[in-house]
C-alpha cells in the first residue's frame, strides 16, 4: 500500500507497516460490524507503541463523532 492516504479494507485483507516510517497509522471500524485485528511483531528490544486515545469515546471525539 502507498504510504499515505485512507483505504478501504476487507474480510481478508493483510497490510504492513515499515519500521521507521514517518507517518503515523491508524485502523478504523467504520462499520457496525465487529472487526478481528491480528497484530504481527518481532518484539525488537526497544520498540514502543503509543495508544493516544484511552477510550472509544475519547477516539469518537477525536475523529469529530
Amino acid at each position: 500500500m502507498p504510504a499515505v492516504g485512507e483505504w478501504q479494507l476487507v474480510p481478508g485483507c493483510c497490510v504492513g507497516f515499515a519500521h521507521g516510517a514517518a507517518n503515523a497509522h491508524q485502523l478504523v471500524n467504520r462499520t457496525s460490524d465487529e472487526v478481528l485485528l491480528l497484530e504481527v511483531s518481532d518484539r525488537t528490544a526497544g520498540d514502543r507503541a503509543s495508544y493516544p486515545y484511552t477510550s472509544e469515546s475519547e477516539l469518537r471525539q477525536a475523529l469529530g463523532g
